[in-house]
């Protein structure tokens, strides 16, 4: 007979087990589901968290209830956990949307003073090449070549951007232009005024030291030209204006040179001012204008040779007007997008923690209907308020912030606009 019972208890025993495990189980899986989500979580521990099972498309009441109805009356911090691990919704891609926010307006940091070129500059570079031959020291109406050719670079020089760098070379300033002398004056090719910005006092003492001798060896000058826009020529626009009055006399050969320069990496463009030429050298020069990408102009007087100078400088003038126009534009579009986009994204983020916080009142009322909470229930309510105004303040603050550093940098700009565009 007590073997009997015995059994009978044992049985009796294993049953109750069995009937007790899957509560002992469910209240397991609600530890675990709750443990990333209670009521000492900060706004970081909020925004990295990972969202709910049934957390935004996901949300399904129905499956919800089913859910609760695998737990017991529970104390509110652990209803309110219990809740978060169901609906808090998804704010991480938020926060890296609102970290990555880019408040910085571009501008095109240079105009595109010449065409031709895949890419838009940051600086602008001119390498002027003077021709000191013999024969620059003719007459024609207004003056000596040189003369006229020395005011004529002078004035161009001094009316480039401020930011612009310019170097002058002179070739052909030694010896004769006799025979005996030829071969020292084509071996003559040199800078005075090294690549920089414009001094006045400077370049006019170089100009003033220039004496029309000897030879031409312009192929040497524009070979060397390279050197003289290297030093600046990362992401630059590189000009080269060759004021000469003839041909090449000393055996090179410039078109070649040209093409050469301006097909190197610093894709340099060649143009040619011809001064008081003949056919011969016109042709010549229009072809070395032709290989270097650029212009060739004849000019026969000081007045012609002061307003091709002077086009040229008005053309580089007008281009940087229409780069600032364009950029002014480009960069009140650019701050307005950057508003819109701003708005969108919190207008986004309120959508959310607006549906987060609905579905949280209604899950805590089904819960409440179905005795899950114990205790006082308005401390249910305190928890998801205090979560809303977390959120509330992490947003206002985050927006306000951009916004002040969309503000600065459109200040910021608009004055890299007008120190890029002044001239002196």
């Amino acid at each position: 007979m007590f073997k009997k019972v015995t059994i009978f208890m044992t049985i009796v025993a294993i049953v109750f087990l069995i009937a007790c495990s899957p509560n002992e189980s469910d209240n397991y899986k609600n530890e675990k589901s709750t443990e990333k989500h209670d009521a000492s979580q900060s706004i970081e521990d909020i925004l990295e968290a990972e969202p709910g099972t049934f957390a935004g498309d996901q949300y399904d009441i129905d499956q919800i209830k089913k859910e609760l109805e695998k737990h017991d009356k529970m104390d509110p911090e652990e209803a309110y956990g219990l809740m978060l691990s169901l609906v808090a919704e998804d704010y991480r891609p938020f926060k890296k949307a609102f970290d990555e926010f880019d408040t910085e307006h571009k501008l095109s940091d240079q105009p595109d003073i010449a065409t031709g070129l895949d890419f838009v500059p940051e600086k602008l570079n001119v390498a002027i090449l003077l021709d000191a031959s013999g024969s620059m020291a003719a007459q024609v109406p207004g003056g000596v070549k040189m003369d006229l050719a020395k005011d004529a670079v002078h004035h161009f020089a001094s009316n480039l951007p401020k930011e612009a760098t310019v170097s002058l070379r002179v070739y052909g300033h030694k010896g004769s232009n006799s025979r005996k002398d030829k071969a020292i004056s084509c071996d003559s090719n040199e800078v005075i005024y090294e690549a920089n910005t414009y001094d006045d006092d400077r370049f006019q003492q170089s100009l003033d030291s220039v004496k029309p001798t000897g030879w031409t060896p312009l192929a040497a000058a524009i070979q060397s030209a390279r050197n003289d826009l290297s030093a600046n020529s990362q992401n630059a626009r590189n000009l080269v204006y060759v004021v000469s009055d003839g041909e090449e006399t000393c055996g090179g050969d410039p078109v070649k040179e040209a093409k050469k320069l301006n097909q190197s990496d610093i894709q340099a463009m060649v143009n040619i001012i011809g001064f008081d030429v003949d056919d011969k050298g016109q042709k010549e020069l229009k072809q070395v204008a032709e290989a270097g990408a650029g212009v060739y102009e004849t000019v026969n007087t000081e007045e012609e040779l002061q307003e091709f100078m002077e086009r040229e400088r008005e053309k580089i003038e007008e281009a940087w007007e229409d780069w600032k126009n364009e950029n002014y534009g480009s960069t009140a579009q650019q701050k307005s997008d950057k508003y819109s986009n701003l708005a969108d994204l919190e207008s986004e983020f309120y959508n959310i923690f607006s549906q987060e916080e609905s579905r949280l009142h209604r899950l805590e009322m089904i819960m409440d209907d179905m005795g899950l909470i114990g205790g006082d229930n308005n401390k249910v309510d305190d928890l998801i308020q205090s979560r809303g105004e977390k959120l509330d303040i992490y947003i206002s603050d985050y927006s306000d912030k951009l916004e002040e550093a969309i503000e600065e940098d459109d200040k910021k700009t608009e004055r890299k606009i007008e120190e890029k565009s002044q001239r002196d």
